[in-house]
Parts: C-alpha cells; sequence; structure tokens
C-alpha cells in the first residue's frame, strides 16, 4: 500500500533539482577537461589535469529518472490505459529538444562538414538514431546515435516503455516485476556477444541505475524515511565518493561499483531524509537544475565555438576550459528558456486540450 499522504500529497523536491545541476555540470566540465587533455595530446600544448570519470553524472541522471518515474506516475500505477498517457508526456520532455540538437548537427555537418569529422550522414545511422534504436555507428565501433549524447537517451527510452508496460499492475506486483525483469534481463546481457544489438545494449548493467531510483521511489511512497540528520553525512560522503573516483579506472569494477554508489547515495540524501523538502536550496542551482537538459544536449557545441576561438588566439588549455564552462551554462539556459519550455508548454497544452 502506497501511505495515503502520498497520494495526494505533491512534494518538491528542490534538491534532486540540485543534483540534476551537479549532473549535467559533471558532465559538461568533464567533457570540457578531456577535449582539453586530447588537444594538448596532439599538440605542444600544455594542460596540468587529469582525465575525470564524467559519466557519474550521466550515472546520477539515471538514478534521479528511475525515482521521477515512479514517484511522478504514482497515481498513474495501478490503472489501466494510463500508460499512454504516460508515454505522450515523456515523449513531450525527451524528444523535440534531442530532435532539435539532433537535427541541428546535421546541418552543421553538411555546411561545415570538416567541424564534425566523426559525424558523417548515413540514412539508417540517422533514422535509428531519431527514433532511439542502440546501434553500432557506421564509422568506428562505438554505440553511439549521430549525436553522440543521445546513447543515454536510448537507455531512457527503454526504461519508459519497460515502465509502460508494467504500469497497469499494482504497485507492489509492478515493483516485483520491474524488479525480476530488469535483474534478469542483465544476467542475460553478459552472456550475449558485443554485435547483438540492441539487446546488448539495453540489458546492459546501467538500467539497474533506474531500478535503483525506482527502489527508492517505492520505499519513499511506502513512508519509510531516514533520521533528517543523516541528509549531511550522506552528501559529505557523496562528494568525497567524487573526489576518489579519479583514482580507479572508471570502466573497472571497482570504479563503476563506485559510480553507482555515488549515484544513488546522492538520489537518496535529495528525498529519504526527514525534512529534505522543506529546504531552500540557491535559487541559481534549482533553475541550472531546470535547464539541465538543455545543458546536457547543448554543451558540446559551445564547446565546439569555444575551442575554435581559443585555437584561433592560441588561447592556454585551462582558459579554454572556463570558457567553455561559463558559455555552455549560458547556451543551456537559454536554450531552456527559448526552446525547451516554451515548446513542452505548447505540447502538453495540445495534449491536455485534445483529452
Amino acid at each position: 500500500m502506497i501511505a495515503e499522504s502520498q497520494l495526494t500529497k505533491k512534494t518538491s523536491f528542490m534538491v534532486l533539482q540540485v543534483w540534476r545541476a551537479l549532473a549535467a555540470f559533471i558532465v559538461m566540465a568533464g567533457h570540457a577537461n578531456n577535449e582539453a587533455m586530447n588537444i594538448a595530446k596532439n599538440t605542444d600544448m600544455f594542460y596540468p589535469f587529469s582525465r575525470y570519470p564524467s559519466g557519474v553524472g550521466v550515472d546520477i541522471f539515471f538514478v534521479i529518472s528511475g525515482f521521477v518515474i515512479v514517484y511522478a506516475s504514482r497515481n498513474l500505477i495501478g490503472r489501466a490505459g494510463r500508460w499512454r498517457g504516460f508515454m505522450c508526456r515523456r515523449l513531450i520532455r525527451i524528444v523535440p529538444l534531442y530532435w532539435f540538437y539532433t537535427s541541428l548537427m546535421l546541418g552543421i555537418a553538411f555546411i561545415l562538414p570538416q567541424v564534425f569529422d566523426t559525424a558523417r550522414p548515413e540514412f539508417w545511422h540517422l533514422v535509428q538514431s531519431y527514433f532511439f534504436i542502440p546501434h553500432v555507428r557506421p564509422f568506428g565501433d562505438a554505440v553511439r546515435p549521430y549525436l553522440a549524447l543521445g546513447w543515454s537517451l536510448n537507455y531512457e527510452m527503454y526504461f519508459y516503455v519497460i515502465f509502460a508496460a508494467l504500469m497497469c499492475l499494482p504497485l507492489n506486483r509492478m515493483m516485483g516485476a520491474l524488479l525480476l525483469f530488469l535483474i534478469s534481463s542483465v544476467l542475460i546481457g553478459l552472456s550475449l556477444p558485443p554485435g547483438a544489438m540492441p539487446l546488448k545494449f539495453w540489458f546492459d548493467p546501467y538500467v539497474l541505475e533506474f531500478l535503483s531510483g525506482a527502489l527508492l521511489a517505492y520505499v519513499f511512497l511506502r513512508g519509510w524515511r531516514l533520521p533528517k540528520a543523516a541528509f549531511w553525512p550522506m552528501v559529505a560522503l557523496g562528494f568525497g565518493g567524487l573526489v576518489y573516483i579519479v583514482i580507479p579506472e572508471s570502466y573497472s569494477v571497482e570504479g563503476q561499483l563506485l559510480r553507482f554508489f555515488i549515484s544513488i547515495l546522492f538520489v537518496a540524501a535529495a528525498v529519504l531524509p526527514r525534512g529534505v523538502e522543506d529546504m531552500a536550496p540557491p535559487k541559481i542551482l534549482v533553475a541550472l537544475g531546470d535547464s539541465s537538459y538543455s545543458l546536457y544536449l547543448s554543451h558540446p557545441f559551445a564547446m565546439g565555438a569555444v575551442q575554435l576561438v581559443c585555437m584561433k588566439l592560441g588561447a592556454p588549455l585551462p582558459l579554454f576550459v572556463v570558457l567553455t564552462i561559463i558559455a555552455a551554462l549560458i547556451a543551456g539556459h537559454v536554450s531552456y528558456l527559448m526552446i525547451e519550455r516554451p515548446v513542452q508548454k505548447f505540447l502538453l497544452n495540445r495534449l491536455e486540450r485534445e483529452k
């Protein structure tokens, strides 16, 4: 049974918005840092910093997504036919902005092919990219869509479909089925050959991060809480993990388990301690959380523009990283205000009118 108060109470998880901002910042700053390292490796330019496993930002996003999907759908779970509305809203949330930036990259590739030398447009590659079908790129061996960052959205869409298929069940049965299916699929995926796409991609342990977020939502809805005093120790441990994570190789078993633990810890800290929903983080951090999806998709374009200018001027690489971070934060928020939010509002209003 869901705690009765959780059926009607709308909780604003402001700390969760801050973690969204943190996750997007880690990905964006990590990419800028890693690009600076690549430039230094291929030139005689000096850069003093080492590679950071920015993928932990995506891990945090996945756990947040698992939590939000279950919590936001709490009044729909166990009700037949509600999957249609759920999927429509998730498509409105994800698709327009992703298609916009994929199309922008495609347009730039046609106009300035030398800018994206690893993004040559091929028909089936584009079709699969636009429709979230995991596949091996026609150039190289990476499983990536045309807009490379879209690989994470392929997991998002997969989780949405699985959740939509199960949400007609009562909460307890739905969570049991979700747990059984995702764990079983990961075990099967371990035995699949690398080329068994898209199943090899969908059955990756990454899906357990969505499951972890879903389980956090489940215990929250059942009324389980941590003491209020647990919040700051959990946050301190999470940030300590973000510092320590540079030591193990991020794709080693140790590194992946550490990233998994850090992600769960941050999300648990944002939702389970008593009184956390009453916290009021700085508005600028909440605003960055609101624009985190735009920041995630737009930052490669901001980074590319800054890189062109810095290379022409011979700017030092640390300055390139700082300017990229500033430009990406601005571009991401502008994208949110001018593209993401207006388009979502228009489509959601249209969806409501057609009910």
